[in-house]
């Protein structure tokens, strides 16, 4: 069973302010397969913090710099694509099948935005 009680905020897991805890049901089985502590208000405007202070330095990378980040993200999900498509039938009763339709499809929405980003032609004002 799988425990999850850290978020990833500002480049770190950390612990939730939250305090309610979500169990995580098997849909097939009925079995609890984990538990989620759940964020709060608290928890929501940090990660949005976070995000708007990420954004000054992103909004700044290149085409380039960022065509590399979708890349590794397509990277990451095919090294873990076991794990994903287990936890796309655990938690959501998937057949075998449809997850790994799901996981071979995030993999490649990367791939397919890489090559818009890397097609489209900016016009810089």
């Amino acid at each position: 069973m799988k425990t999850l009680n850290q978020f990833y905020i500002n480049g770190q897991f950390v612990s939730p302010q939250g305090t309610d805890v979500l169990d995580l049901i098997n849909p097939s089985t009925k079995e609890m397969i984990g538990r989620v502590t759940l964020g709060n208000v608290k928890d929501t405007q940090d990660a949005i913090a976070a995000a708007k202070q990420a954004f000054k330095s992103f909004s700044r990378t290149s085409v380039e710099e960022r065509s590399q980040m979708l890349q590794r993200l397509h990277d990451a999900v095919m090294a873990n694509s076991e794990a994903l498509i287990q936890g796309n039938i655990e938690e959501y009763g998937a057949p075998l099948n449809a997850a790994i339709g799901r996981v071979n499809l995030a993999a490649a929405d990367f791939l397919r935005t890489k090559e818009a980003l890397e097609e489209f032609e900016f016009v810089q004002y």
